[in-house]
């Protein structure tokens, strides 16, 4: 059985952040990165429950590593 996986969006609609808040953290290395698949010239997230669980831990601390 496939594990649900959830669009940058999504992950921010539930995370009550900006989708570019959710870059940013990506990219400073703040939260693990999840899976990436190359669509044509764009690269998509795929989310899963512990990557968003991870994201939320991160919020709670007050966005601190």
């Amino acid at each position: 059985m496939a594990k649900r996986t959830y669009t940058t969006i999504e992950v921010a609609e539930k995370l009550l952040v900006s989708r570019e808040t959710l870059y940013v953290w990506l990219r400073e290395g703040k939260i693990p990165a999840p899976k990436q698949i190359r669509l044509g010239k764009k690269t998509q997230y795929l989310w899963t429950d512990v990557d968003i669980e991870a994201a939320k831990k991160f919020k709670l601390r007050g966005g601190r590593a």
